[in-house]
């Protein structure tokens, strides 16, 4: 559940900085589906 909320916060201020935001989104998007699939296999 951490991960969840820490991507969450992170959205907001990372969108300021420009280049560094898309790499930046696509490991949360990662991040997400993992907990995603986690949450579903139990």
């Amino acid at each position: 559940m951490d991960r969840v909320l820490h991507h969450s916060q992170a959205n907001g201020p990372l969108q300021h900085r420009g280049a560094t935001t898309a790499p930046t989104i696509m490991i949360g998007e990662k991040a997400a589906d993992m907990i995603r699939s986690e949450m579903g296999a139990s």
